[in-house]
């Protein structure tokens, strides 16, 4: 089975490049937690337990952390298990936040995967040319064909993107993001609004609701994940003073759910 977290389209594309070679099941773990039901899953003697997300501020999602911490897996006893994370240019010590979530759970990850892929954290800066995209987008698809083999044959490898100063990076920084920039009071909708409701329904962090026909964050924190601002059809939907003037992304799997 595979567990995936995806916002814009990057990490769901590849779990279900995953998916489709190794003939797992797919799992959203956002769908899941709006379900509201326990969090159960049994795995079989001769699968593979996958985990496919973003890295955020040098971390994992808080959400797949927290849905970590919930789930309860029948039937482990020490299956191949492996990570593949999407980052745009460097991940930190993501894949050891994940290791130690993991292993409180009893699970151990034997493979580690991170690819860069196109950027699109908005309030940070602009998104990737369409020349770098799509150089990205090709290196990945090698890169996936790869990790597929790996995973056929169960083999432990780790092929990471840490960048420089990691440790900084994971623990400081996204210590300091994880504290001061959640906060959904930055987002606004402008008069381009079609009123389609499309943000409502892809939050990640169930923290958008349309009132009159507009959304409104709820919500005083989320995962800042993006979709909300790259999926708007109409570039609606801005976060504090400079996202107007920037690009919009989504992977074109995505393109095709809008």
């Amino acid at each position: 089975m595979i567990f995936y977290y995806s916002a814009t389209g990057n990490s769901f594309w590849m779990a279900k490049k995953i998916s489709d070679v190794q003939n797992d099941t797919l799992i959203s773990v956002t769908d899941e937690l709006k379900n509201g039901k326990p969090l159960n899953y049994s795995i079989k003697n001769n699968e593979t337990l996958g985990f496919v997300f973003p890295v955020h501020a040098w971390n994992p999602p808080n959400t797949l952390l927290h849905f970590i911490k919930k789930m309860n897996i029948t039937g482990y006893m020490g299956q191949y298990t492996y990570a593949v994370a999407t980052c745009g240019n460097s991940s930190g010590n993501t894949m050891n936040v994940l290791k130690r979530t993991l292993s409180k759970k009893d699970i151990t990850l034997n493979s580690q995967w991170e690819i860069k892929m196109p950027n699109n954290y908005l309030p940070l800066g602009d998104i990737d040319s369409r020349d770098k995209q799509e150089a990205k987008l090709k290196i990945a698809k090698k890169k996936i064909a790869h990790i597929n083999t790996a995973i056929k044959s169960c083999i432990a490898e780790q092929r990471l993107c840490k960048g420089s100063f990691s440790f900084f990076k994971t623990s400081v920084m996204g210590s300091l993001f994880h504290k001061f920039a959640m906060g959904t009071s930055p987002f606004y909708v402008t008069s381009n609004c079609i009123s389609c409701g499309l943000c409502e329904k892809i939050c990640l962090s169930g923290v958008i609701s349309m009132k009159n026909g507009k959304p409104v964050w709820t919500g005083k924190t989320c995962d800042q994940c993006g979709a909300c601002i790259n999926r708007c059809p109409k570039k609606a939907i801005q976060y504090g003073k400079k996202t107007s003037s920037r690009g919009r992304y989504c992977h074109p799997i995505y393109k095709e759910k809008n």
